[in-house]
């Protein structure tokens, strides 16, 4: 249980670094803020019926303007699920001491960046949330923004966006700016370490011969120079018109797993391996915004990536590539506070060939070509000003898989709220985005108290939150 022994010093030296940092900029701030969120999220499976999460959680964040052109942030979160304490009484008690130490306790720097601002540029450097993809979703791209999806992705941008140490600098250029960004350390998606019910890990067991025993090798992107990553993209502006254009060397989030055989003697043993290989991106985004509905569109193109399993079992391996084209359209509209529409619809092709020269000679590969397109659909009201509803669904095809996702927040005396919602999940065939996920429908409660400090070196109170 090494990462629970080691949460108490992890979560010291968080909130020491957090206090120090706070306490210099405030004290050299001309305008500095300090909120506060404490909360509990409980969420259980519908079938089979068990508590799944019992979460407490803690989030801090201080900004501070040092200087009318030099500012800072940093947020800092800390989590421990009561639901997976290592007791005969949890509902988790069946869950492996590897979900255990990734998933119980946890206390990370969420964001710990500073700003300068020029007059012709921009800086920022440090630890940030990097999502350059306008979508509803941040999947949109599977290079450019790594994700948290051990609990399926569900939940806002600002839980889930796993953050990276990154350097930008925006200046102007061609009617608009254009922002430069370079990555030392990237990071893929955050996946789980064992089987936690929501369907990743699991999943794995069901690649190959079901009757083989596996090995299952946890990657990550290696920490060197050659791993570096960088893109450009230009921000446009014409009246109600927004463009963006946008290239990006990096890695792939999701990995390819690679299939081998640890013993050439047994061959009743085989080990699957994460890898995250590098990949291109490059993005289009337009929109028009009038006086009630904004209409979007958006391209992204991803050439090259490899294929998700790569085996070495064979007596011939060859390597399978894709070159991925997304294209679609978004949709918003603004009734009233009674109803706001937001919608997004995809496009996606995926072309896939052999890597090396050798195999150009060897069968065609079966269905090269594989379609696919995707639904998403947000509406919102507001008819009662301490009532927050939204309903979010997304339908998948050819298989027409799909999730609906209820959610009701009532704000209770300013700084409370409780939500209560759910997630009801679809998946119709083995190949669906959502097939992972088929038994993780679950429901969910949660209460957050916020506690904003006030703004030292102005008269007025802050009421801004992390929301």
């Amino acid at each position: 249980m090494l990462v629970r022994r080691q949460f108490p010093l992890s979560a010291m030296v968080m909130l020491l670094f957090v206090t120090m940092f706070g306490g210099v900029t405030r004290a050299s701030a001309a305008d500095a803020t300090f909120t506060a969120r404490v909360g509990n999220y409980t969420a259980g499976f519908i079938e089979p019926e068990r508590i799944r999460h019992h979460r407490y959680e803690l989030q801090l964040r201080q900004t501070a303007e040092l200087t009318p052109r030099f500012k800072t942030a940093i947020e800092a979160r800390l989590r421990f699920d009561a639901a997976l304490y290592p007791d005969e009484r949890a509902p988790q008690r069946d869950l492996s001491d590897a979900v255990r130490d990734d998933e119980m306790s946890e206390a990370d720097i969420r964001q710990a960046y500073v700003d300068w601002l020029g007059d012709l540029a921009s800086l920022r450097i440090g630890l940030q949330q990097i999502d350059w993809v306008e979508s509803l979703s941040t999947r949109s791209s599977d290079v450019l923004t790594p994700v948290d999806l051990r609990f399926g992705g569900f939940g806002g941008s600002g839980d889930n966006i796993v953050p990276m140490a990154a350097a930008s600098i925006n200046h102007r250029f061609v009617a608009g700016s254009l922002e430069w960004l370079l990555v030392p350390a990237p990071k893929p998606h955050r996946l789980a370490r064992g089987a936690n019910g929501y369907g990743y890990y699991e999943s794995l067991s069901r690649i190959g011969d079901p009757r083989l025993e596996r090995e299952i090798k946890s990657g990550s992107i290696p920490e060197s120079g050659k791993s570096m990553e960088g893109g450009v993209r230009w921000l446009g502006n014409a009246g109600d018109f927004d463009m963006t254009l946008l290239a990006y060397r990096g890695h792939q989030r999701s990995p390819t797993l690679v299939l081998s055989r640890p013993d050439p003697v047994d061959p009743r043993r085989i080990t699957i391996e994460e890898t995250f290989p590098r990949c291109n991106t490059f993005g289009a985004f337009s929109s028009w915004s009038g006086d009630s509905a904004v209409l979007r569109f958006i391209g992204l193109f991803e050439p090259e990536r490899e294929a998700r399993v790569f085996s070495r079992l064979s007596p011939e391996p060859r390597r399978i590539m894709e070159s991925r084209l997304r294209g679609g359209f978004g949709w918003d509209y603004v009734y009233s506070k009674d109803l706001k529409i937001y919608s997004e619809h995809y496009l996606t092709r995926t072309r896939a060939y052999y890597a090396d020269e050798d195999s150009r000679n060897a069968p065609a590969i079966d269905d090269p070509i594989d379609d696919t397109w995707s639904t998403s659909l947000r509406l919102t009201n507001e008819t009662f000003d301490d009532v927050f509803a939204t309903l979010d669904g997304v339908l998948t095809g050819p298989e027409r898989s799909w999730t609906i996702s209820p959610q009701l927040t009532i704000t209770m005396l300013s700084d409370y709220k409780l939500s209560f919602g759910a997630n009801f999940i679809r998946s119709i065939s083995e190949t669906s985005a959502f097939e992972p996920l088929r038994d993780a429908s679950h429901v969910w409660l949660a209460l957050d108290a916020w506690f904003d400090g006030k703004r030292f070196g102005a008269e007025e109170s802050n009421t801004a939150a992390v929301r």
